[in-house]
């Protein structure tokens, strides 16, 4: 992906895996997020778990809000989806856990993939 992101996809037994790593650019996180939904559309899979946890530099709150005012569609098209990431990004990651709620989308921030797993299956809000 441009900007330097990494992301592999993989399918898990009833989920889609996304793992991202690399260099997250503020400049080029619409695309990046437009390519993501993309591939996670063609995947046909409705639960996603996001691994976040290798993502370097991440955006500061502002950003963050511009970028998900940029970026999400006003609908949030029936998906669910576990974030993983690390305890130092906490900050931003609530902020950004919180926007998406904000916004109707079923999303949740974990820092252990065993609970992660355990809610994107479960039909727990």
């Amino acid at each position: 992906m441009a900007g330097g992101l990494d992301c592999v996809m993989s399918e898990c037994e009833d989920c889609l895996r996304i793992t991202l790593g690399g260099r997250l650019s503020v400049v080029d996180s619409v695309d990046h997020y437009q390519c993501v939904t993309a591939l996670a559309d063609a995947s046909g899979f409705v639960r996603l778990l996001l691994d976040a946890r290798a993502v370097a530099d991440r955006s500061d709150i502002p950003s963050i809000f511009e970028f998900v005012v940029r970026a999400y569609p006003p609908s949030p098209g029936g998906r669910r989806t576990a974030c993983l990431d690390k305890p130092e990004n906490l900050v931003s990651a609530r902020f950004f856990e919180h926007l998406m709620q904000n916004t109707g989308r079923s999303y949740r921030l974990f820092f252990d993939e065993a609970e992660a797993l355990d809610w994107l299956r479960s039909d727990l809000p």
